[in-house]
């Protein structure tokens, strides 16, 4: 869990910059500005490019969130920590990286899509271990 929780830890914290590092604002200049417009309960909504930024910095924050307290808890529990019980943490953990791990195939289906649909797997079936008291 000591390698588990530093990678988890690393990842988080570098999600923070993912929407600036992968360069989104200039992939969605480039797109059209005829975006969708959401209707919801007599709203309207337009949609223009720097919402599309929006929702990226959103949603990298939120990922950053979980992969910090994922990391940080698996880093306690190497260390003996038992405030949170381990088979309920561990299990939802390992559900989280099958999410994970299955939505990687929404980029692409290239050679580092399956190795890191499998790397993240892999961390879900090391939690699902030490959930059932293999770890």
């Amino acid at each position: 869990m000591i390698g588990a929780g530093t990678f988890t830890l690393a990842l988080g914290i570098a999600h923070l910059g993912i929407p600036r590092l992968v360069g989104y604002r200039v992939a969605l200049a480039a797109t059209r500005t005829d975006l969708r417009t959401l209707r919801l309960i007599g709203l309207t909504y337009r949609l223009r490019p720097d919402d599309l930024v929006g929702v990226t910095w959103v949603m990298s924050n939120a990922a950053s969130y979980v992969l910090i307290t994922i990391g940080l808890l698996d880093l306690a529990w190497a260390a003996g920590w038992r405030g949170l019980p381990i088979g309920l943490g561990a299990t939802w953990i390992a559900g989280w990286w099958m999410v994970r791990a299955a939505s990687q195939f929404a980029l692409g289906r290239r050679t580092v899509d399956v190795f890191l649909a499998a790397w993240f797997a892999g961390l879900a079936i090391a939690h699902l271990a030490l959930a059932f008291g293999a770890g």
